[in-house]
Protein backbone atom coordinates (compact mmCIF):
# COMPACT_ATOMS: atom_id res chain seq x y z
CA UNK A 1 0.00 0.00 0.00
CA UNK A 2 2.63 2.10 0.78
CA UNK A 3 4.61 1.69 -2.68
CA UNK A 4 1.52 2.29 -4.05
CA UNK A 5 0.85 6.00 -2.63
CA UNK A 6 4.84 6.22 -3.68
CA UNK A 7 4.26 5.84 -7.30
CA UNK A 8 1.69 7.98 -7.35
CA UNK A 9 3.16 10.64 -5.93
CA UNK A 10 6.60 9.99 -8.12
CA UNK A 11 4.10 10.24 -11.23
CA UNK A 12 2.64 13.70 -10.24
CA UNK A 13 5.72 15.03 -9.36
CA UNK A 14 7.10 13.40 -13.01
CA UNK A 15 4.61 14.97 -14.56
CA UNK A 16 5.09 18.70 -13.10
CA UNK A 17 1.73 18.33 -12.03
CA UNK A 18 1.98 20.12 -8.79
CA UNK A 19 -1.78 21.34 -8.32
CA UNK A 20 -2.55 17.39 -8.46
CA UNK A 21 0.43 16.21 -6.03
CA UNK A 22 -0.51 18.86 -3.34
CA UNK A 23 -4.10 17.80 -3.27
CA UNK A 24 -3.00 14.24 -3.03
CA UNK A 25 -0.96 15.19 -0.48
CA UNK A 26 -3.05 16.95 0.93
CA UNK A 27 -5.86 14.20 1.35
CA UNK A 28 -3.17 11.50 2.10
CA UNK A 29 -2.52 13.38 5.30
CA UNK A 30 -6.55 13.55 5.59
CA UNK A 31 -6.41 9.53 5.37
CA UNK A 32 -3.29 9.26 7.99
CA UNK A 33 -5.08 11.32 10.84
CA UNK A 34 -8.76 9.60 10.09
CA UNK A 35 -6.35 6.50 10.78
CA UNK A 36 -4.73 7.92 13.86
CA UNK A 37 -8.19 8.68 14.80
CA UNK A 38 -9.44 5.05 14.55
CA UNK A 39 -6.92 3.34 15.69
CA UNK A 40 -7.57 6.06 19.29
CA UNK A 41 -10.99 5.19 19.01
CA UNK A 42 -10.44 1.68 19.20
CA UNK A 43 -7.92 1.38 22.03
CA UNK A 44 -10.21 4.18 24.08
CA UNK A 45 -13.31 1.02 23.49
CA UNK A 46 -10.91 -1.62 24.38
CA UNK A 47 -9.56 0.25 27.52
CA UNK A 48 -13.40 1.21 28.67
CA UNK A 49 -14.48 -2.01 27.95
CA UNK A 50 -11.20 -3.59 30.04
CA UNK A 51 -12.37 -0.78 33.09
CA UNK A 52 -15.96 -2.02 32.66
CA UNK A 53 -14.85 -5.38 33.42
CA UNK A 54 -12.97 -4.77 36.00
CA UNK A 55 -15.29 -2.86 37.79
CA UNK A 56 -18.08 -4.85 37.28
CA UNK A 57 -15.99 -7.52 39.32
CA UNK A 58 -15.35 -4.88 42.00
CA UNK A 59 -18.66 -4.12 42.36
CA UNK A 60 -19.69 -7.64 42.66
CA UNK A 61 -17.13 -8.15 45.18
CA UNK A 62 -18.18 -4.86 47.21
CA UNK A 63 -22.00 -6.06 47.25
CA UNK A 64 -20.86 -9.36 49.08
CA UNK A 65 -19.04 -7.16 51.74
CA UNK A 66 -21.76 -5.34 52.13
CA UNK A 67 -24.11 -7.46 52.13
CA UNK A 68 -22.51 -9.28 54.89
CA UNK A 69 -21.91 -6.63 57.07
CA UNK A 70 -25.34 -6.07 56.69
CA UNK A 71 -26.28 -9.44 58.17
CA UNK A 72 -23.32 -8.58 60.54
CA UNK A 73 -24.41 -5.47 61.85
CA UNK A 74 -28.57 -6.88 62.05
CA UNK A 75 -27.17 -9.29 64.67
CA UNK A 76 -25.45 -7.19 66.93
CA UNK A 77 -27.81 -4.49 66.86
CA UNK A 78 -29.95 -7.89 68.09
CA UNK A 79 -27.53 -8.75 70.67
CA UNK A 80 -27.00 -4.85 71.76
CA UNK A 81 -30.58 -4.72 72.61
CA UNK A 82 -31.14 -7.75 74.55
CA UNK A 83 -28.43 -6.67 77.08
CA UNK A 84 -30.37 -3.34 76.95
CA UNK A 85 -33.39 -5.28 77.47
CA UNK A 86 -31.98 -7.55 80.03
CA UNK A 87 -30.16 -4.39 82.20
CA UNK A 88 -33.41 -2.65 82.35
CA UNK A 89 -35.01 -5.98 83.64
CA UNK A 90 -32.23 -5.92 86.38
CA UNK A 91 -32.48 -2.04 87.31
CA UNK A 92 -36.01 -2.80 88.16
CA UNK A 93 -35.17 -4.83 91.31
CA UNK A 94 -31.96 -2.47 92.60
CA UNK A 95 -32.79 -0.67 95.74
CA UNK A 96 -32.18 -1.51 99.68
CA UNK A 97 -34.87 -3.47 100.06
CA UNK A 98 -34.78 -7.18 99.56
CA UNK A 99 -35.13 -8.19 95.84
CA UNK A 100 -38.10 -9.63 94.92
CA UNK A 101 -36.28 -11.69 92.13
CA UNK A 102 -35.44 -15.41 91.88
CA UNK A 103 -31.61 -15.83 92.02
CA UNK A 104 -32.27 -18.10 88.91
CA UNK A 105 -33.58 -14.99 87.01
CA UNK A 106 -31.18 -12.60 88.42
CA UNK A 107 -28.18 -14.88 87.38
CA UNK A 108 -29.37 -15.60 83.82
CA UNK A 109 -29.51 -11.79 83.50
CA UNK A 110 -26.59 -11.03 84.80
CA UNK A 111 -24.61 -13.39 82.55
CA UNK A 112 -26.21 -12.77 79.64
CA UNK A 113 -25.47 -9.01 80.22
CA UNK A 114 -21.44 -9.41 81.54
CA UNK A 115 -20.85 -12.56 78.91
CA UNK A 116 -21.87 -10.89 75.78
CA UNK A 117 -19.86 -8.51 74.21
CA UNK A 118 -21.38 -6.27 71.70
CA UNK A 119 -18.39 -5.37 69.08
CA UNK A 120 -19.33 -5.02 64.95
CA UNK A 121 -16.59 -6.72 62.96
CA UNK A 122 -17.28 -5.72 59.09
CA UNK A 123 -15.36 -6.90 56.38
CA UNK A 124 -13.10 -4.19 54.89
CA UNK A 125 -10.97 -5.94 52.62
CA UNK A 126 -12.70 -4.78 49.11
CA UNK A 127 -13.23 -1.49 50.44
CA UNK A 128 -9.72 -0.77 51.60
CA UNK A 129 -8.45 -2.01 48.93
CA UNK A 130 -10.17 0.46 46.19
CA UNK A 131 -8.80 3.59 48.47
CA UNK A 132 -5.71 2.61 49.24
CA UNK A 133 -4.84 1.38 45.54
CA UNK A 134 -6.85 4.93 43.94
CA UNK A 135 -9.14 2.22 42.25
CA UNK A 136 -12.44 4.01 43.12
CA UNK A 137 -11.32 6.12 40.07
CA UNK A 138 -12.99 3.17 38.17
CA UNK A 139 -16.42 4.17 38.94
CA UNK A 140 -18.59 6.52 37.20
CA UNK A 141 -20.68 7.51 39.63
CA UNK A 142 -19.22 10.46 42.24
CA UNK A 143 -21.79 9.05 44.86
CA UNK A 144 -20.07 5.77 45.50
CA UNK A 145 -17.19 7.10 45.46
CA UNK A 146 -17.85 9.57 48.18
CA UNK A 147 -19.50 6.75 50.24
CA UNK A 148 -16.86 4.25 50.15
CA UNK A 149 -13.91 6.66 51.19
CA UNK A 150 -16.11 7.20 53.97
CA UNK A 151 -16.87 4.08 55.08
CA UNK A 152 -13.70 4.11 57.43
CA UNK A 153 -14.67 7.16 59.37
CA UNK A 154 -18.49 5.43 59.78
CA UNK A 155 -16.65 2.45 61.16
CA UNK A 156 -14.77 5.28 64.30
CA UNK A 157 -17.60 6.41 65.43
CA UNK A 158 -19.19 3.13 65.81
CA UNK A 159 -15.70 2.02 67.50
CA UNK A 160 -15.82 4.74 70.10
CA UNK A 161 -19.46 4.09 70.96
CA UNK A 162 -18.48 0.26 71.57
CA UNK A 163 -15.51 1.34 73.43
CA UNK A 164 -17.61 3.06 75.91
CA UNK A 165 -20.26 0.23 76.13
CA UNK A 166 -17.14 -2.10 77.17
CA UNK A 167 -15.80 -0.04 79.43
CA UNK A 168 -19.07 -0.50 81.40
CA UNK A 169 -19.46 -4.14 80.59
CA UNK A 170 -16.09 -4.39 81.80
CA UNK A 171 -16.86 -2.47 85.36
CA UNK A 172 -19.91 -4.93 85.65
CA UNK A 173 -17.79 -7.68 85.29
CA UNK A 174 -15.43 -6.50 88.08
CA UNK A 175 -18.39 -5.65 90.37
CA UNK A 176 -20.19 -8.83 90.10
CA UNK A 177 -16.77 -10.90 90.99
CA UNK A 178 -16.36 -8.92 94.15
CA UNK A 179 -19.81 -9.80 95.03
CA UNK A 180 -21.86 -12.72 93.30
CA UNK A 181 -20.82 -16.23 93.28
CA UNK A 182 -19.88 -16.72 89.51
CA UNK A 183 -20.03 -20.40 89.87
CA UNK A 184 -23.69 -20.40 90.97
CA UNK A 185 -24.66 -17.92 88.32
CA UNK A 186 -23.11 -20.06 85.47
CA UNK A 187 -24.92 -23.01 86.68
CA UNK A 188 -28.50 -21.58 87.14
CA UNK A 189 -28.56 -19.68 83.72
CA UNK A 190 -26.66 -22.55 81.60
CA UNK A 191 -27.04 -25.49 83.85
CA UNK A 192 -23.80 -27.94 84.36
CA UNK A 193 -21.09 -26.97 81.30
CA UNK A 194 -17.99 -27.47 80.88
CA UNK A 195 -17.73 -29.58 84.03
CA UNK A 196 -18.87 -27.29 86.44
CA UNK A 197 -21.15 -28.20 88.96
CA UNK A 198 -22.76 -25.83 92.30
CA UNK A 199 -20.83 -24.10 94.44
CA UNK A 200 -20.69 -25.16 98.17
CA UNK A 201 -20.32 -21.54 99.20
CA UNK A 202 -23.47 -20.04 99.79
CA UNK A 203 -24.19 -16.66 98.30
CA UNK A 204 -27.33 -14.83 97.75
CA UNK A 205 -26.48 -13.25 94.20
CA UNK A 206 -29.01 -10.82 94.41
CA UNK A 207 -27.36 -9.04 97.24
CA UNK A 208 -25.32 -6.90 94.61
CA UNK A 209 -28.84 -5.09 93.84
CA UNK A 210 -28.29 -3.12 96.80
CA UNK A 211 -25.69 -1.75 96.06
CA UNK A 212 -25.42 2.08 94.58
CA UNK A 213 -22.57 1.72 92.64
CA UNK A 214 -24.06 -1.53 91.17
CA UNK A 215 -27.07 0.29 90.20
CA UNK A 216 -25.18 3.22 88.88
CA UNK A 217 -23.15 1.17 87.13
CA UNK A 218 -26.16 -0.65 84.94
CA UNK A 219 -27.97 2.77 84.62
CA UNK A 220 -24.59 3.73 82.62
CA UNK A 221 -24.51 0.21 80.61
CA UNK A 222 -27.94 0.72 79.95
CA UNK A 223 -26.97 4.39 78.48
CA UNK A 224 -24.40 3.38 76.69
CA UNK A 225 -26.23 1.00 74.77
CA UNK A 226 -29.20 3.25 73.89
CA UNK A 227 -26.11 5.52 72.20
CA UNK A 228 -24.61 2.85 70.46
CA UNK A 229 -28.35 2.14 68.94
CA UNK A 230 -28.19 5.49 67.51
CA UNK A 231 -24.49 4.59 66.11
CA UNK A 232 -25.57 1.23 64.90
CA UNK A 233 -28.50 3.08 63.04
CA UNK A 234 -26.93 5.74 60.86
CA UNK A 235 -24.50 2.66 59.79
CA UNK A 236 -27.03 0.87 58.84
CA UNK A 237 -28.33 3.59 56.70
CA UNK A 238 -25.16 4.35 55.04
CA UNK A 239 -24.71 0.26 54.19
CA UNK A 240 -28.32 0.41 52.35
CA UNK A 241 -26.80 3.35 50.95
CA UNK A 242 -23.96 2.06 49.40
CA UNK A 243 -25.66 -0.94 48.47
CA UNK A 244 -28.19 0.98 46.77
CA UNK A 245 -25.39 2.97 44.81
CA UNK A 246 -23.59 -0.52 44.01
CA UNK A 247 -26.47 -1.81 42.08
CA UNK A 248 -27.37 1.37 40.25
CA UNK A 249 -23.76 1.19 39.55
CA UNK A 250 -24.18 -2.16 38.18
CA UNK A 251 -26.95 -1.19 36.10
CA UNK A 252 -25.63 1.61 34.18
Amino acid sequence: MIKFFRKIRQRLLSENKLSKYLLYALGEIVLVVIGILIAISINNWNEKRKNDSISQHYLNLLREEFEFNKQNLQNVVGLNDTNAHNGLQVLKYTGPSKPEISEKSFDSLMIMIIGNEVEFEPRNEIVNELVSTGKLSLFNNADIRTSLSSWSGAIQRVKFQEAKLSKYRFQLLDLSMKHINLRDAIVNSRGEIFGITASKFKKENTQILKLQEFESLMTSFIGASKFADRRFEALASKIDEILYLINQEMTN
